[in-house]
């Protein structure tokens, strides 16, 4: 089951923002049918990235990601989140979180951290692929959406620690 939620992308030709769905539990179909949306344009931005002799170090390195694998990798484990974006019926922009994760600079070792693994916008949005991108602000919505989990995650964790403490000092 998904959750839904109103956020904004900004249309590029205009510069305002227009509404789009914010899905957190992007489930496989979601995905199969991102892929199939993303493909053609994904194969012709290759087409042109091969004829322009760039070399493929320099491509963004979503256009060879399999994101039906890596879903089917991790959709049953309970610390990894997939969202997505829709916008004009179609997925914007795809992320996997992982809630399982913790800081690993000294400042913040051990402590909760949602971690982005993947995110990648459709080809249509992406300024590397096209020279018209279709939206922006789909980075930024995965980034906000990922800083309030991360948020979520900490409340929960608090909470927990907050009960356990009045546990163990209710038994001394």
């Amino acid at each position: 089951m998904s959750d839904r939620s109103n956020v904004y992308l900004k249309d590029l030709a205009t510069g305002l923002p227009v509404e789009a769905v914010l899905i957190d539990g992007v489930s496989i179909r979601q995905v199969e049918l991102a892929e199939v949306s993303w493909k053609p344009h994904i194969h012709a931005a290759q087409k042109q990235l091969v004829h322009d002799k760039v070399p493929q170090e320099l491509w963004p390195q979503h256009l060879h990601w399999d994101w039906r694998r890596k879903h089917k990798k991790t959709a049953r484990l309970l610390a990894c989140r997939w969202l997505g974006i829709e916008c004009d019926q179609l997925m914007q922009g795809l992320t996997l979180l992982d809630t399982a994760t913790t800081g690993r600079i000294p400042e913040q070792s051990g402590k909760p951290l949602a971690y982005v693994h993947y995110v990648a916008t459709a080809p249509w949005n992406s300024p590397e692929l096209t020279n018209s991108p279709k939206y922006g602000w789909i980075g930024r919505v995965f980034i906000a959406a990922a800083v309030s989990s991360g948020y979520q995650i900490l409340k929960v964790r608090s909470s927990y620690e907050v009960q356990h403490i009045k546990k163990m000092a209710s038994k001394s």
